[in-house]
């Protein structure tokens, strides 16, 4: 299995017999929010819409999988999302074969504003042709983690830049995280009561790529300002099973910028 990503988008291609578009967080609904704050706006879904499509027709994909926050509303959903969530995924499936999601934590209710043959899968993520894919605010089932290649949302990773001038501004970028897999195989054995000797053949994964959001108006975690474990996103990487010290940063571009704990440095 080939793991590609798509440059310059934030979208990466799963390439084997079938092929396979990855994105995250698309947090369709995300511009009410801004108008509760006096920002108005209109939808931004015919952006998303139109980049989906410009990759599509580069690609040739037949499987788009969307690994959670397609809406922004967490529990509930808007008048706009009613509206634009369905007809994203009318695109979507115009361009695509399947459409599959991984749920992510906004995503409470999807399942009323997905067409019925958008297929929702197991919050826990699911293990697809040897690749763990997942939206990342769940511990994943444990069956996920004999896959050697991890892949996640949830975070919006960014990268801060301060100029000589003072100025602040950030960048979408890709994390490519090594796993500490004997940390791993000690948190699952507390978790579920077996052995670390019965775990230990169990858990082979050996990489995690966090993708940015394919939303690019949203806002991210800049990941070389984060002082500690506790200010990351999701339970994998709070964990420290992750080695974020270690990950390999890319810009949305494909160009590669260092290893984190050398830009948390400089």
């Amino acid at each position: 299995m080939k793991i590609k990503p798509l440059i310059p988008y934030p979208a990466l291609l799963l390439e084997d017999s079938i092929k396979a578009l990855v994105i995250a967080d698309l947090h369709i609904g995300w511009d009410i929010e801004l108008s509760s704050k006096g920002i108005h706006i209109p939808s931004q879904t015919f952006r998303l819409k139109a980049r989906l499509r410009e990759i599509a027709d580069k690609i040739d994909a037949d499987i788009l999988f969307i690994l959670g926050d397609v809406k922004h509303t967490i529990a509930s959903a808007e008048l706009s999302e009613w509206r634009d969530i369905p007809d994203f995924f009318d695109e979507a499936l115009e361009l695509f074969d399947k459409v599959i999601v991984v749920p992510g934590n906004h995503d409470g209710g999807l399942e009323l504003l997905a067409p019925r043959n958008v297929e929702i899968t197991d919050t826990k993520g699911i293990l697809w042709n040897g690749i763990a894919l997942m939206h990342g605010h769940t511990w994943p089932r444990l069956h996920l983690l004999e896959a050697k290649v991890m892949l996640m949302g949830h975070l919006h990773p960014t990268i801060l830049f301060r100029d000589s001038f003072g100025l602040r501004f950030s960048k979408p970028v890709w994390l490519r995280i090594p796993f500490d897999r004997d940390n791993l195989v000690k948190i699952y054995s507390r978790r579920l009561r077996k052995s670390v000797e019965e775990l230990t053949d169990m858990i082979r994964v050996e990489k995690l790529i966090v993708l940015p959001s394919f939303n690019d108006l949203l806002g991210g975690q800049p990941v070389n300002s984060i002082k500690g474990s506790d200010e990351l996103l999701g339970p994998i990487l709070r964990s420290e099973s992750a080695i974020l010290d270690e990950a390999e940063v890319y810009i949305v571009d494909g160009t590669y910028i260092g290893r984190l704990n050398i830009l948390r440095m400089i």
